[in-house]
C-alpha cells in the first residue's frame, strides 16, 4: 500500500513569545498531494508572475499586484480542496491564557480531585479569564502577569518564577470584582515550576510554542480522514526535531482528558516523519508555505482590526473552508470559531 504524504508548513511561529504584537497569529498548514500536482499549482502561479521555473516559489516573496493575482491562481487549483488542504490557527493573546490555565490552575485544581479537562471546563476558564481580566481588574496589572508568565516559561529560573507570583499577587489585589479569582490565581501562581521541570529538574521543552499542538491536531484530523498512515514532510523546523520521537510514541502518554487511558496514536508512518525538509527540492513544500501565507495574511488582519485588502479578502475567500482548527477566544469575533 503506497503511503500518502502530507507536507507542512508554517508561519507567524515567534516560538515561545505569545505576546509579541507584531506577530498575533500562528499557523500551519499542510496538504495532501503529489508532488506531480504540486508542480501543477506552481505552474499556475508563475504563468501569472513569469518566474522561471527553477525559481523557489515563497509567499513572503510575493508582494506586488501581479504576484498576488499568482497567489491567487494557485488558490483557486481544481486539486486544493477541503479534503487535500487543512490549516489551524491559534491567537497567541489568547494562547497565552490558556496555557496559563494549564500550567497553574489546571495542577492545582488536579490536586485537590477537580479534573479541569471534563467537558470542556479548561478552556471555558480560559475563556473567562481572557475576556474578564481586562475589564475586571488593572488591566496594566494583567498584562504583567501575562509578560511574566512568558518570560518565566522562558527562562524556568527561580528568579523568573517569583517575578511571576509576585506579578499575580499585585494583580490579585486590583481584582475583587473577579470574585474567588482574585485569590485562586495567586496560590495557583505558585504551581508553575513543578509544571514546567520535571523530576532531574530540567525544563519542559518548548511549553508556549503553538505550531507543536496545531501539527497534532492537523496530524490527527489527516489520520482519520486518511484511515491508515501517513508520512510528514516538514520545512525545517527544530521544534519538531526536538519532539520527533515523542509524536512517534505520543500513546505512550497519559492522556489529561481522559484520567487512566493514553493519547491516540498518530497514524505517523513509522520512520517517515522528515522534519528538516529542504523546500527547495519538494514542490508539495512551496505549495504549503503558499497557504499558510496567504491563511495568515488575513488571519493577522482581523486579529488585529486592520481592513483587509483586496487580495487578502480573496485569499480569505479561497482558504476558509481549509481552516480545521481556530485556537482563540468565542468573543474575540470570529464567526468560525471551531474550539
Amino acid at each position: 500500500m503506497t503511503v500518502p504524504v502530507v507536507a507542512f508548513d508554517e508561519s507567524g511561529n515567534s516560538r515561545g513569545n505569545l505576546l509579541d504584537p507584531d506577530q498575533p497569529i500562528a499557523v500551519v498548514a499542510s496538504v495532501l498531494l503529489t508532488e506531480e500536482e504540486a508542480q501543477d499549482c506552481l505552474a499556475r502561479l508563475r504563468a501569472v508572475t513569469k518566474q522561471d521555473p527553477t525559481t523557489e516559489i515563497k509567499f513572503s516573496g510575493l508582494k506586488s499586484p501581479r504576484s498576488r493575482e499568482g497567489v491567487e491562481a494557485l488558490l483557486r487549483s481544481d486539486v486544493l480542496t477541503p479534503e487535500t488542504v487543512r490549516a489551524a490557527l491559534a491567537y497567541k493573546p489568547f494562547t497565552a491564557v490558556c496555557k496559563l490555565v494549564d500550567l497553574t490552575v489546571e495542577p492545582m485544581l488536579h490536586e485537590g480531585g477537580v479534573d479541569l479537562y471534563k467537558n470542556g471546563a479548561a478552556l471555558a476558564t480560559s475563556n473567562l479569564l481572557y475576556t474578564t481580566a481586562p475589564d475586571h481588574s488593572d488591566r496594566g496589572k494583567w498584562a504583567n502577569v501575562l509578560d511574566a508568565f512568558n518570560r518565566a516559561c522562558a527562562r524556568p529560573q527561580a528568579a523568573e518564577f517569583q517575578a511571576f507570583e509576585q506579578a499575580v499577587d499585585a494583580w490579585g489585589a486590583t481584582a475583587g470584582s473577579m470574585g474567588y479569582w482574585a485569590t485562586m490565581l495567586p496560590l495557583a501562581a505558585r504551581y508553575l515550576p513543578d509544571a514546567l521541570l520535571a523530576q532531574d529538574g530540567n525544563p519542559l521543552n518548548d511549553p508556549l510554542d503553538p505550531a507543536l499542538p496545531l501539527f497534532v491536531e492537523l496530524a490527527r484530523s489527516w489520520g482519520d480522514s486518511l484511515e491508515q498512515d501517513f508520512a510528514v514532510l516538514h520545512d525545517h523546523s527544530e521544534v519538531m526535531e526536538r519532539w520527533m520521537e515523542v509524536l512517534y510514541r505520543l500513546d505512550e502518554f497519559p492522556d489529561p482528558v481522559r484520567p487512566g487511558q493514553n493519547l491516540a496514536r498518530l497514524r505517523i508512518a513509522p520512520g517517515q516523519l522528515v522534519a528538516d525538509a529542504d523546500s527547495k527540492e519538494h514542490a508539495r513544500l512551496q505549495v504549503a508555505d503558499v497557504v499558510v501565507g496567504a491563511v495568515r495574511a488575513w488571519a493577522v488582519a482581523e486579529a488585529t482590526g486592520r481592513p483587509l485588502q483586496d487580495a487578502s479578502a480573496r485569499f480569505r475567500d479561497l482558504t476558509h473552508p481549509w481552516v480545521v482548527r481556530l485556537v482563540a477566544a468565542s468573543l474575540d469575533g470570529y464567526p468560525w470559531v471551531t474550539a
